[in-house]
């Protein structure tokens, strides 16, 4: 139903204030997700998706979200190509932490596959990370962001940048350079 990746594309907030009013959104949520979403342990929310959730991927969705959630996200978990790698990463700042110090929320999908998305979201902005074959999450643990610097290297420097940008985070100097859509580095705002 809804085109194309919003995650990808930066208009995943446009795209979920949509389909949430739709009617056959609406209907489809109301009949594949009754059964209360399974969780597990972690540093923040961590879904496990069901089996009804495969269901929502005809709307560009890996799991349902209720349409009428006033406190809902600003964006729920959306199919997306080429979704940035991630690895935990124990030695680093735990990325909960960090993520609430930029003044964000963050919250996890288990996939059928095993594979984690986690997806951090900071006013309208929001990101997706995928790790795979990841284990439970520790609650101490941060993230090292993996990249296989092929074609797809624009794109992702761009996710790179919004990782940083929604954790609230200056660019660090490395990588630090014209930002591809104007935002300035640190801000949680567009």
């Amino acid at each position: 139903m809804v085109s194309g990746t919003p995650m990808a594309t930066g208009d995943g907030m446009r795209a979920w204030m949509v389909l949430r009013r739709l009617e056959d959104y609406e209907a489809a949520w109301r009949a594949h997700a009754a059964a209360p979403a399974a969780l597990e342990p972690g540093p923040f929310p961590i879904r496990v998706q069901g089996a009804a959730d495969l269901e929502a991927a005809r709307f560009d969705l890996l799991a349902w979200a209720d349409p009428r959630a006033g406190d809902g996200p600003a964006s729920p978990f959306w199919v997306q190509d080429g979704m940035a790698e991630a690895a935990v990463a124990p030695g680093v700042a735990p990325l909960a932490a960090v993520v609430a110090e930029g003044g964000g929320s963050i919250e996890g999908l288990r996939l059928i596959d095993g594979a984690l998305v986690l997806k951090i979201e900071c006013g309208p902005a929001a990101l997706q990370l995928r790790l795979r074959d990841a284990g439970p999450f520790p609650d101490a643990a941060g993230i090292e962001l993996r990249h296989p610097f092929g074609l797809g290297m624009p794109q992702t420097v761009r996710r790179l940048i919004d990782f940083w940008t929604v954790a609230g985070r200056a660019v660090p100097p490395e990588t630090a350079g014209p930002d591809p859509r104007g935002l300035r580095a640190g801000t949680c705002s567009r």
